[in-house]
């Protein structure tokens, strides 16, 4: 009966025992698969199934270092710093080891190649807390805030880097570069692409952060501003997650900058010009434009100002392109074989009536024999009768084909980094159901019929590329503070809207108007200029010129955009515009 009982006892125990370590085990083991499982929604991207699981385990476990940790690794993620710092502040404290879970130095070097520096510096300190003395992760952190501009401490962290490293090359490199920046108080960011600085950031330790633009007003609208009062535009915009710290080389040629400048003098428009083999835009100018350095003081009268000095017009506005849309009109003539000799010739006698409406020709052009002198005069009427030949559908075919209606975007090869720039899609009607309707479309005319000048740039660029339309871009590349490239702009084909042989008849056509037609002022003493004038709007309201060309003809180098604004016929004001500024960069 005694050796009954304490058998009973002995079971009895040894069941309180294992209870107590499936209790104690089960428990463990529930939190490691808790944390499993968040760390794989964390993975995944579903950060709100993640933060449940981590807080459950803080239902079993209530200072679980790893599962605030996490949360605080979450937080980051959805881009909360603060409360990101204030858990792994927490996780440190409660005694929080290095573990494989959840690699902060790994995060860290992850953030800091993708041009991502605030998380980088957050993950590299947090890293440091838990191993103070690791050369690799004291670099890190040195370089993040060297990309923040805390110059002065990234002099001593790489300082801290060759006491434990002394063969650490990149951390005496670029404690080299840290002291000179700190010499003359400010960074670089933003270049042109013969590296000419574009935007600066001051790093001194008192009044830090000011950012100056030493182009000024000449590539405002592009380079854009960084306000506390006023918010950003431009890239300053565009790439505030990546500015400043990371490099920035543009396409945009500095000097080409101040020549469209002063070839629009007082003007109100824009000035295009691209590489028409590339896409790469060389100069983008806005008038008016404004001084970026001033723009606190001087907002009030900016924004009173109402010729929009904030408006980029050469990428966000729409205009009227009027006669420049002629030779899509001519190259869809050409492409189609449509035969000319059964429209030529044309009698124009300044205007004809379709049903109740009059439309217009800008003179009396007379006898019209070719399509080469209706448009080396620019003449309405003829056009007209090429755009009634070949119909509406295929003149809207056309104007597809060229990139009406297609929304553009910047391209360039970037796994790393995410960002967009403000561009407008031009347009053409779908509907032209009436003579006077169809008429209009083929000399692009009518409020349907939108194009923005970067656009009316890749007409003319198209056709002095063999029919090829490039994508425009003009980031040329980004590099983050360790000489790595985040993205790089690259030509990328956009579509081909012609062969190569239509685009040769049309070029001939254009070279002919400058030669011989009514955009002879873009003429340039020893260079071939082909192009093609436009003008909308009317002598009440005020005419918006347009000149689109690209030189030199035979083997063209640049394509170029004029658009003055309610500042006279596009013969008049737009083409000299163009003569000036070709004449001085083909000098």
């Amino acid at each position: 009966m005694r050796q009954k009982r304490r058998w009973l006892t002995f079971a009895l125990s040894a069941l309180v025992i294992l209870s107590a370590a499936v209790y104690l085990y089960g428990g463990q083991f529930r939190v490691y698969l808790l944390m499993n499982k968040g760390r794989t929604y964390w993975q995944q991207g579903n950060l709100d199934q993640a933060l449940l699981k981590f807080n459950q385990v803080l239902v079993l476990h209530a200072n679980h270092p790893g599962a605030i940790d996490a949360i605080g690794l979450v937080y980051l993620t959805q881009g909360d710093l603060v409360r990101a710092e204030i858990k792994y502040e927490q996780a440190v404290k409660l005694g929080l080891r290095p573990n494989s879970r959840f690699n902060h130095a790994k995060l860290g070097d992850m953030y800091l190649a993708r041009g991502l520096y605030a998380p980088a510096e957050l993950e590299f300190r947090h890293s440091l807390d838990l191993s103070p003395r690791d050369a690799g992760l004291r670099l890190g952190h040195a370089l993040t805030l060297h990309a923040l501009g805390k110059v002065a401490d990234a002099i001593d962290d790489y300082r801290q880097t060759l006491s434990l490293d002394p063969d650490a090359k990149l951390a005496q490199t670029q404690l080299n570069q840290a002291r000179q920046e700190l010499e003359r108080g400010f960074v670089y960011y933003i270049f042109d692409r013969a590296h000419s600085p574009l935007a600066r950031f001051s790093i001194l330790r008192q009044g830090g952060g000011q950012r100056y633009y030493p182009l000024l007003q000449y590539a405002a609208h592009l380079v854009g501003y960084q306000s506390a009062e006023h918010g950003s535009a431009g890239l300053e915009k565009a790439l505030a997650p990546y500015l400043p710290g990371n490099a920035v080389t543009l396409t945009i040629n500095a000097d080409w900058q101040r020549a469209a400048d002063r070839a629009l003098g007082w003007r109100k428009g824009a000035l295009v010009a691209l590489n028409p083999q590339t896409g790469e835009i060389l100069t983008v100018v806005n008038h008016p434009s404004y001084n970026p350095n001033r723009l606190d003081e001087d907002w009030d009268k900016i924004v009173k100002n109402k010729n929009q000095p904030l408006k980029n017009r050469a990428t966000e506005g729409l205009y009227e392109p009027g006669s420049i849309f002629k030779i899509i009109t001519a190259a869809a003539a050409h492409e189609t074989s449509l035969d000319l000799k059964r429209i030529f010739p044309i009698n124009c006698t300044g205007g004809t009536r379709y049903g109740n409406t009059t439309f217009w020709c800008w003179k009396r052009h007379g006898q019209v024999e070719s399509i080469q002198s209706a448009l080396d005069t620019s003449c309405n009427v003829a056009m007209a009768e090429v755009g009634f030949a070949l119909g509406p559908d295929r003149m809207y075919e056309y104007a597809n084909r060229f990139g009406f209606g297609a929304p553009l975007t910047f391209p360039f090869k970037s796994e790393l980094l995410e960002w967009s720039f403000p561009i407008a899609t031009s347009v053409a009607p779908i509907a032209k159901d009436t003579r006077f309707d169809q008429a209009e479309f083929a000399c692009g005319l009518g409020e349907g019929t939108l194009i923005s000048p970067l656009h009316a740039a890749m007409l003319a660029a198209a056709i002095a590329n063999q029919g090829k339309m490039m994508a425009p871009y003009f980031i040329k590349e980004i590099r983050n503070i360790r000489g790595e490239v985040l993205a790089v702009g690259s030509p990328q084909l956009l579509r081909t809207p012609i062969t190569p042989a239509t685009a040769e008849i049309v070029k001939g056509y254009m070279i002919d108007t400058v030669k011989h037609g009514i955009g002879s002022r873009a003429q340039v003493e020893g260079v071939t200029v082909a192009g093609k004038t436009g003008t909308t709007g009317d002598s009440l309201h005020g005419l918006n010129g347009w000149f689109i060309c690209f030189a030199p003809a035979e083997n063209p180098t640049v394509a170029v955009a004029v658009y003055a604004e309610k500042e006279g016929a596009g013969m008049d004001v737009a083409t000299p515009i163009a003569h000036a500024f070709l004449q001085d960069i083909l000098k």
